[in-house]
C-alpha cells in the first residue's frame, strides 16, 4: 500500500497487493542472506586475526582452511536461499544428522568449549533427515549460535539431542542461558513459530533474523520448530524434521 493510497482510503487492486507483498518478501530474503553471510564470515575474521597475531605456519594454514571452507559455504547458502525464494525446490536427500553436526562444528569460529561452555551431543545412531544439506546445516548453526548468545557471558551448557519420533527426527538444542520470559514465549515466540513465514514476511523484526531463517528453511522442508523454557533455566528449541 502506498502512503497516498492509505491516506485517501483508496482500495488497492489485487495485482498491486501481490506486488507489494513480493517486495516485502524480497526485502526479508535480502536481510536473511546478509545475516547468514555474516554468521559464516565472522569465523573467517576471527581465525585471520588470530593467525596474524601468532604468525606461525600452522595458524596461517588453519586460517586459510577456515576462509576457504566458510567462503564456499557462504556462497552456497546465499545462492540456495535466493533460489528457493524464487520458487525452486530445496535439493533434498537423505542426510545424516551426525554429518550435519560435524560440519557445523567446523564452521564455528572455534569449539564452544573454548568459550567457557560445556557442550555435549546425544545423537541416535544412523539418524537421518530428508533435507537440503546446505540449508539444514544452516538451521543447526543458527540454533547453536542463538544458544551460545543466550548462555554467554556466564559459563553454562549447551546440549544437542536427536532421536527418531515416528516419521520425524526430533533435534533439540538445549541451553542453560537466560531463557525467554513466559509472556514473550506465549505471545511472540510460539505464535511466530506456528505461523507460515510467507503470510508476514517482516515478522522477523520481533524475533531476530536467525530464528526467522530457521523457520523459513524448516517450512520449505515441511518441518517445524517449537520452543519451550526449561525448568532449570534456559530454553529448548526443537526441530521436528521429516526423515523421508
Amino acid at each position: 500500500m502506498t502512503l497516498a493510497a492509505s491516506q485517501q482510503n483508496q482500495p488497492i487492486s489485487g495485482d498491486a497487493l501481490v506486488a507489494y507483498q513480493r517486495q516485502v518478501l524480497l526485502g526479508s530474503i535480502a536481510a536473511m542472506v546478509a545475516h547468514e553471510f555474516n554468521n559464516l564470515m565472522t569465523p573467517v575474521l576471527v581465525r585471520s586475526q588470530d593467525a596474524l597475531l601468532r604468525e606461525t605456519p600452522e595458524s596461517l594454514r588453519k586460517a586459510a582452511d577456515v576462509a576457504a571452507r566458510n567462503t564456499e559455504h557462504a556462497i552456497a547458502i546465499c545462492r540456495r536461499l535466493l533460489e528457493v525464494a524464487q520458487g525452486d525446490q530445496p535439493q533434498v536427500q537423505q542426510y545424516p544428522v551426525r554429518t550435519a553436526l560435524d560440519n557445523v562444528g567446523l564452521t564455528l569460529a572455534r569449539p564452544l568449549s573454548k568459550d567457557g561452555l560445556t557442550y555435549s551431543e546425544e545423537i541416535a545412531e544412523g539418524l537421518t533427515v530428508r533435507a537440503d544439506p546446505i540449508l539444514f546445516e544452516q538451521v543447526i548453526l543458527n540454533l547453536l549460535l542463538n544458544a551460545k548468545a543466550a548462555t554467554q557471558p556466564t559459563r553454562g551448557s549447551i546440549r544437542v539431542q536427536a532421536v527418531q519420533q515416528g516419521d520425524l527426527s526430533a533435534i533439540r538444542v538445549i541451553d542453560s542461558g537466560s531463557g525467554i520470559e513466559a509472556e514473550r514465549m506465549r505471545t511472540v515466540i510460539q505464535p511466530f513459530l506456528a505461523a507460515e513465514p510467507q503470510h508476514d514476511p517482516r515478522s522477523w523484526v520481533g524475533v531476530g533474523l536467525g530464528l526467522h531463517a530457521c523457520r523459513w528453511i524448516a517450512h520449505q522442508h515441511q518441518a517445524r520448530i517449537e520452543a519451550a523454557g526449561n525448568e532449570s533455566g534456559g530454553c529448548t528449541f526443537t526441530l521436528f524434521w521429516p526423515t523421508r
